[in-house]
This record gives structure tokens, sequence and C-alpha cells, in this order.
């Protein structure tokens, strides 16, 4: 015996009784299910696997019937959800990993100078400067080296799907070109300095080859996709400018 089914919109599917399913053929042929709250479960053409629709809010709760799973879209993601007849709401996956566990893939990024000669001229604070020099992309997933506020490339950029937190870090290694003066250095998102990753330090001596001075910046920031982070220099008197021989700066998925 067969069955024949006409395919049919999920809209005009009408939502059967409390305790029923109503068993029909979506628009694109796969077999679904809608239950009596007005979910649409998707089965896969194989018959061995379940596609769930991607739903905007959470659905209506069935009261005194069991729970069921849903998904639900998260900053761009289809993550998995449990409803139970009461209407309590338990996330399951975060970021395609459950929650609470490591993720499977994890978001990180780095680009640094090497042996840079390129001079850096700076401007006396408030004005920062992105640091100059030729740049070279590190180890990455979910993040590439691009121009960023720069003409010439000198950011890493998070193309990952979900808003994350990020520990951003920057080692720097420098020498001076004129009189001793004090070097302020911040951490930059898409062309914006971050006060909280402010460091200040001095540099003795002057020229390649002569003392260097280093300094490390640190902060944890809040990256969405196409989201970019560079390194800024300013002087805080005088009119000396820097050479960053030395840079790795890095991005690293903490939460």
């Amino acid at each position: 015996m067969s069955i024949n089914l006409r395919k049919q919109s999920d809209a005009s599917v009408g939502t059967p009784d409390a305790g029923h399913l109503q068993l029909f053929v979506d628009a694109s042929g796969n077999l679904a299910v809608k239950n009596s709250g007005g979910v649409v479960t998707l089965f896969d053409k194989r018959g061995d696997l379940l596609a769930l629709d991607v739903q905007t809010s959470n659905p209506t709760p069935i009261a005194g019937q069991r729970g069921f799973a849903f998904a639900k879209a998260v900053s761009g993601i289809a993550e998995l959800f449990y409803i139970d007849d009461t209407g309590q709401v338990t996330q399951i996956t975060d970021d395609g990993a459950l929650v609470g566990a490591v993720p499977a893939i994890r978001s990180y990024g780095e680009a640094y100078l090497s042996e840079n000669i390129t001079e850096t001229t700076l401007s006396g604070a408030p004005t920062f400067t992105r640091v100059d020099g030729t740049y070279n992309a590190g180890e990455a997933t979910d993040f590439s080296l691009v121009n960023g506020s720069g003409a010439t490339p000198g950011a890493i950029r998070y193309t990952g799907f979900a808003t994350r937190i990020f520990r951003i870090s920057a080692a720097i290694s420098f020498w001076r070109d004129a009189s001793n003066n004090y070097f302020l250095f911040r951490l930059a998102k898409n062309g914006a300095t971050i006060a909280k990753s402010a460091g200040i330090t001095t540099c003795f001596g002057g020229g390649e080859g002569t003392l260097y001075s280093s300094i490390s910046l640190s902060a944890l920031v809040s990256l969405a996709q196409n989201d970019y982070i560079e390194v800024f220099a300013a002087r805080d008197s005088g009119a000396a400018n820097i050479t960053v021989a030395e840079m790795n700066l890095s991005a690293v998925l903490v939460g």
C-alpha cells in the first residue's frame, strides 16, 4: 500500500489538535510533520535524519503534553533548544557545541612584524597612529589579514558568524629615532583605540642597533563578524618617531 501526499507550504498546513500530528510534504519535497504547537519537523530524504525548521522565536508550549526540541537562530547560527509543557526553555547547543562544552573549533588569529624597518610617524597624544610595517599572516581560524584602517595590510579581521569575546594581545619591541620620549600604545577595534588596553613606556638610546624597548598589551574585546583589530601608537611629548621591529598581534576566543 502506498500513500500519495501533495506538496504544500508550511503555512498552508493546518495546525492539528493537541496530541495529534499532521503529516505532509513541504514545497521542497521533504516529508514533514507539524505538531499542535505549530512547529514543523522535516525528515531527511534518506529517512534516517530529522531536520528542524529554524524558528525566529520560542514556539508555544503544549500544556499537558510532552516537551519537544526545536531549532532557533542565535546570532546567525541555528542552535538546538528544548521546551517543556510549562514553557521552560533550555538551550542545548551554543555556537555549534554543547552548552558548557569546549567548542570543537576555537576561533583564533594572529599577524606579526619580523625584522621590520618601516618607521611609524607619530603624533602627540591623544592622536594615535597605526603601527606601520610589512605584516605577515600567522595561524588563523575565522580570522584573516586585511588592510583595516590603513592602505596596506595591518589588521586581523574576525570572519566568524557569532559575536564572541576574545582575548586580544600584542607583544611589541621598538626603537626610536630622536630624543627620549614616553610612548603610548593601544589596541584598536575598527580604527577606534580601546582605552582599557593602553600601555605606556619609554625608550633610551635611538636608532637601529642601539637600545630597544618592549611592551605588552591585552584586553577582552567583543567581536562581531568583520570587526578588525590593530595596534596604534602615540608619543606623550617631544618629536620622536618609532620603528616597531618585532610585534605579534593575536586574538583567541574565550567566551
